[in-house]
């Protein structure tokens, strides 16, 4: 029950009527400014498995254009044997993305990671081997291409231990009340300033860089896919960056404050060798 995965778009079926492809994001041939229909369905997949609205159409041709930069290849599971009745067949009943990016494995050492996202698979569809056949056989063609491990975020932290991930770190929230005589250990320094969010789109690929260079455990993941600032009509809480900024004279300070991850899990990694 092999599968085909390549990502020149050929495909391969199964016994059970599920066909697999991968492909990179890509754009309508007759129309450059929309994405194209496989890719647009797909994301329609991913929102499904998240539980999240549909993306507006207009808002597509971005995302298509942060995931080629990032160079993600795009996996979809099609079931050839839906009822006429069922909702649009050229919606996947299951997702997977990859991506290779930098992972800091200790000062300024960086060494390129197998990422893993996007990965769902539709309530209609579970217990039927599809998340194994995806993961298992992409992590093979990870280690055979010579990457020594693989990270993902997490939003269902149990599945995964059986594919070799485990808990890469741990995060704590805490509180300080600053009334009163609240004092810090050292003295403060730098400003405050709100950005313009214009500006603060061409400082961010410094900021995440010197972040990855500096703070062990950093992805790069985040580097090359476009920001998403308030105002851009997501109308969601998961923004990923804050239209301000601390300038403090160490770029990694600023990092840390005009930056926030986007769940509370903050990874798994695996070995792949």
């Amino acid at each position: 029950m092999g599968t085909d995965r390549s990502t020149d778009g050929s495909t391969g079926s199964t016994a059970d009527g599920l066909r697999f492809e991968s492909f990179p994001a890509g754009y309508d041939a007759a129309d450059p400014a929309k994405a194209d229909e496989q890719t647009a369905r797909w994301f329609d997949a991913v929102n499904l498995g998240f539980h999240e609205d549909r993306t507006k159409e207009e808002r597509l041709p971005a995302q298509v254009d942060g995931y080629l930069r990032d160079g993600r290849v795009l996996t979809a599971v099609y079931d050839d044997r839906l009822p006429e009745y069922a909702w649009d067949p050229a919606v996947p009943v299951a997702t997977y993305a990859t991506m290779v990016n930098d992972l800091n494995v200790g000062g300024s050492a960086l060494l390129p990671a197998h990422l893993v996202t996007a990965v769902t698979v539709r309530p209609t569809h579970r217990r039927r081997g599809i998340l194994r056949r995806m993961i298992t056989a992409d992590l093979a063609r990870a280690k055979d291409s010579g990457l020594a491990l693989a990270a993902l975020t997490a939003s269902e932290a149990t599945i995964y231990g059986r594919f070799g991930f485990g808990a890469a770190t741990s995060t704590a929230g805490v509180e300080l009340e600053t009334r009163g005589n609240l004092e810090f250990t050292s003295p403060p320094r730098g400003s405050i300033a709100i950005a313009d969010a214009d500006k603060l789109r061409g400082l961010v690929p410094d900021i995440f860089r010197a972040h990855l260079e500096r703070t062990f455990g950093a992805l790069a993941g985040s580097m090359r896919t476009p920001c998403v600032l308030p105002g851009s009509g997501t109308g969601k809480t998961r923004t990923r960056i804050w239209p301000y900024a601390v300038f403090s004279g160490t770029t990694q300070t600023a990092s840390r404050t005009a930056t926030r991850p986007t769940s509370p899990w903050a990874g798994s990694t695996s070995r792949t060798q």
